[in-house]
């Protein structure tokens, strides 16, 4: 294919340098952990039957701020752990021009399991590339990495209790890849 061979310490190193980009991408990148060059968008927001975004009128937000939080997810495992949480002295970012399609999406969960915040992601496990070959031909390489971060831009909500990471383009539907605690007493 491409002559690439990667050993066990090549792949970490991999690993460990596609995990920092992301979370740099992440604390700039409003949660996007790939995107054209061209396309500034903030994430997006995707309506639900149930979830709501929170209005003017909403008491339960606070506006002024938002929270960013990283998390770090084991797709295979469907395990999770935040590695970063912390309050962010500006609005959350507002969703610009039509939505699109992600292939993972971002609950924020009430006591009762109801769905109060709803973001969409890209697939934060996947890492790829073009490459030329010895005659100039590109050929496109996607690596599943086992372990990833990812960066969510979230509102502050008194209610939140737990976010759960959902892969939306699993051959069976929905897959949930990891849950992990809201951070409480923000607000």
């Amino acid at each position: 294919m491409l002559g690439l061979k990667v050993d066990g310490e090549g792949m970490k190193a991999f690993s460990f340098w596609a995990t920092l980009v992301v979370a740099a991408q992440g604390s700039t990148g409003c949660g996007l952990t790939e995107r054209d060059a061209s396309d500034d968008r903030a994430p997006e927001v995707v309506p639900s039957a149930e979830p709501k975004d929170p209005g003017p009128d909403d008491a339960d937000v606070a506006k002024d701020r938002h929270l960013l939080m990283v998390i770090e997810v084991e797709p295979v495992q469907r395990a999770g752990r935040t590695l970063v949480s912390r309050l962010v002295d500006q609005p959350l970012p507002r969703l610009r021009g039509a939505p699109k399609e992600q292939p993972w999406r971002a609950e924020v969960l009430g006591e009762s399991g109801a769905v109060l915040y709803v973001t969409t992601l890209p697939d934060a496990g996947k890492v790829r590339g073009e490459f030329a070959d010895d005659k100039g031909r590109w050929s496109r390489v996607d690596i599943d990495q086992a372990m990833t971060a990812a960066s969510l831009r979230l509102p502050l909500l008194e209610a939140a209790r737990v976010v759960r990471l959902v892969a939306t383009d699993g051959p069976h539907g929905d897959t949930e890849l990891a849950r992990v605690d809201y951070p409480r007493g923000l607000l």
